[in-house]
């Protein structure tokens, strides 16, 4: 753990330090591991470095990102004993967090105050999405284990008479009103199919997004409150999928 002169807490994406953590598993990682093997697994390399401190700060590769003990400890560990060994490293690495509050019964607003004083300062509501991502993994919360976003490539088809006749969209049930006072800041409705033809964002890494946007009312009228907590919210969204990158911001980037 860092000093409680300055502590530092990684802010990776979490479905891209559990996309690395599963495929470990497989066995389908190179040792050492690197920006480009991330990349090869369909990590972004904007995020690369990132995961890779994600993954020394739990103690998985050492600082030349060679394979370490708690690594093989999850790479080996049954399918039943995998979230308990998850769970223990989560536990050294994140030691100050769990001194303060119990993932299972804290609140969004505990959970952010947990993670005051950890450097980047701008960056604690990743470091909260982190590790509410890898506490559901090992059980530790509630919700089950999040599932990993990964970018599909484009492929190009040659020749004529190949390409496949265009599908009608699946028609989806209206998803139920998103209430910014029961949901946590700290989670987002998952993916949702719906009708439309053309999305306001097209990637649907920004997913997080279009579900909001979503929430809007249809009857242009909100509280004061309930317009707070909408746009509290997508600050919280955009925070977690926009990387910032000037100077002053990185000051304390723990990827440096």
């Amino acid at each position: 753990m860092a000093t409680a002169i300055e502590r530092i807490a990684p802010y990776a994406p979490g479905p891209n330090v559990l996309a690395v953590i599963r495929k470990s598993r497989e066995g389908r990682l190179a040792d050492p591991l690197t920006v480009p093997e991330l990349a090869r697994i369909g990590i972004p390399e904007s995020n690369g470095p990132r995961t890779i401190q994600a993954l020394k700060f739990l103690g998985l590769i050492d600082e030349d990102g060679h394979r370490s003990r708690n690594y093989e400890r999850i790479r080996v560990a049954s399918t039943q004993d995998y979230p308990g060994v998850l769970a223990d490293i989560l536990r050294a690495a994140y030691e100050d967090v769990f001194a303060v509050i119990d993932p299972a019964k804290a609140t969004d607003i505990e959970l952010h105050d947990a993670f005051r004083g950890f450097k980047p300062d701008s960056q604690t509501n990743r470091m909260v999405l982190l590790f509410t991502s890898l506490c559901k993994e090992a059980g530790l919360m509630a919700g089950g284990p999040p599932e990993t976003r990964t970018r599909a490539r484009k492929s190009s088809h040659s020749g004529k008479g190949n390409h496949a006749a265009p599908t009608r969209p699946v028609q989806s049930p209206p998803p139920p009103p998103y209430d910014p006072v029961a949901q946590p800041l700290s989670t987002f409705p998952p993916p949702l199919t719906m009708p439309y033809s053309t999305p306001v964002i097209s990637d649907e890494y920004y997913e997080p997004l279009h579900a909001l946007l979503r929430q809007l009312p249809d009857s242009h009228k909100w509280t004061t409150k309930r317009q707070r907590q909408w746009l509290n919210a997508v600050t919280g969204a955009v925070q977690w999928l926009v990387e910032v990158t000037d100077d002053e911001e990185n000051r304390y980037d723990i990827t440096e």
